[in-house]
């Protein structure tokens, strides 16, 4: 059972790692360094059941270098994975989220900085 994934520079293209990901239920861990955009952010974002969520187990996303993604889409990501509402979601609680954007994100530097105040750890650069 693969529990940490972790690719450091990756010329995939998105689809691919979401095929990739969505064989991968058990994953606690996520790691990826590349460019990725709205569409690889939307995929991570649980529908409540009875949709099967990508990487439901997920428990630490790290991911450097988003591109083309609207401020505020990775903290509706995050919020839809943190307490009650993972729950509601049917994924595990999201303990720690490490992004990297290219551009600046006010709305979702200000959703990490609530999501901390409520005990996740993580950052947003």
């Amino acid at each position: 059972m693969l529990r940490q994934l972790s690719i450091s520079t990756t010329e995939m293209i998105e689809s691919e790692l979401l095929r990739i990901l969505a064989l991968t239920p058990h994953l606690h861990s996520l790691t990826l360094g590349g460019i990725f955009t709205a569409t690889f952010i939307r995929a991570l974002h649980p529908s409540p059941p009875p949709d099967a969520p990508l990487c439901p187990r997920l428990q630490s996303l790290q991911i450097t270098f988003i591109a083309d993604c609207p401020d505020g889409l990775y903290g509706a990501m995050l919020r839809a994975r943190w307490g009650t509402e993972a729950h509601a979601n049917g994924v595990a609680c999201l303990k720690c989220a490490h992004i990297e954007f290219i551009d600046s994100h006010d709305r979702d530097e200000a959703d990490m900085a609530a999501l901390r105040a409520e005990g996740m750890q993580g950052f947003i650069g």
